[in-house]
C-alpha cells in the first residue's frame, strides 16, 4: 500500500489545511522544490493568487537578492536537515526588513518527501531591541556622570534590568539577575507596600510615580533612594 505521504495531492491537501490559519508566512514544497501548499499570509505578502503560487518552483517566487541563501538552505532541508536562517534586506538607506525562516523536512521513512517552511517578520522586534540597547547605553553614561541609577522592567517576566550605577547603589553583583518580587521581599513593609502599589498602578493604569523610600540593599545596608518610574 502506497503511503499517503507519497501521494502529492493527498500530501498537499493535508499540509495546506495544517498551515492555512498560521499568522506567519507558511508554505510546503515537494522534493523537487515545487510549491504544493501556501497559506493566506504568503499569498498576501507575495501578491500572488493561489493559482499562481501553486506549481511554481519556490525559488521563482523569492526576491532575487534572497534566492542564493534560500536555495542553499532549501537544499539542506531536502537532505533532511532542519534549516534556520535570517534574511536581511535593505529597503532604503536607513531601513531594513528582517525575516527569520525555518525549513522543516517532511519524511516518509528515510526519505524527505516535502519541506514545510515558515517565515516570521522580526523587523519590529529587532528595532525595539536595538532602541532599548541604545537607551540603556545612554542611561549608563548619564548615570555615571550624575550619580543616579537607571532601571527597567518587562511587564511579563518582572526581571529588573539595572544600570551599573543602580547595581552599585543596591549592592547587586554585575551578573546577578533579580526579579521585582525578590527585591520587594527584602524591604520593610512601608517600602514594600508603596513600591508594589506604584508599580501596579504603572502597569495597570499607566501612571508614573516618584517615590523617596528607605531601601534595604542586597548586602543588608540601607539607603534612602528616590525611585521614578513611567510606563512604556
Amino acid at each position: 500500500m502506497t503511503s499517503p505521504l507519497r501521494d502529492a495531492t493527498a500530501l498537499s491537501v493535508v499540509l495546506d489545511s495544517a498551515i492555512a490559519d498560521l499568522a506567519d508566512v507558511a508554505f510546503v514544497v515537494d522534493a523537487e522544490g515545487t510549491v504544493i501548499a501556501a497559506n493566506k499570509t504568503l499569498l498576501a505578502r507575495s501578491g500572488l493568487s493561489r493559482q499562481q503560487a501553486i506549481g511554481q518552483h519556490f525559488l521563482d517566487i523569492i526576491h532575487g537578492e534572497d534566492r542564493a541563501i534560500t536555495g542553499e538552505h532549501l537544499s539542506r532541508a531536502l537532505r533532511g536537515e532542519v534549516a534556520a536562517f535570517r534574511v536581511v534586506r535593505a529597503l532604503h538607506e536607513e531601513t531594513q526588513y528582517v525575516t527569520d525562516v525555518t525549513l522543516h523536512p517532511v519524511r516518509d521513512g528515510d526519505d524527505v518527501v516535502a519541506v514545510l517552511g515558515t517565515a516570521r517578520d522580526v523587523t519590529e522586534a529587532i528595532t525595539v531591541a536595538r532602541e532599548r540597547e541604545s537607551a540603556e547605553e545612554l542611561l549608563q553614561i548619564a548615570g555615571r556622570m550624575a550619580g543616579f541609577g537607571g532601571w527597567s522592567m518587562d511587564a511579563v517576566d518582572r526581571v529588573l534590568r539595572l544600570s551599573d550605577e543602580a547595581r552599585t547603589i543596591l549592592a547587586i553583583a554585575p551578573e546577578a539577575e533579580i526579579v521585582l518580587g525578590e527585591l520587594l521581599d527584602a524591604q520593610p513593609s512601608r517600602t514594600r507596600d508603596a513600591l508594589r502599589g506604584a508599580v501596579r498602578g504603572c502597569l495597570e493604569e499607566g501612571r508614573g510615580f516618584d517615590l523617596q523610600l528607605d531601601i534595604v540593599t542586597s548586602s543588608g545596608g540601607s539607603v534612602i533612594a528616590r525611585i521614578l518610574g513611567r510606563p512604556e
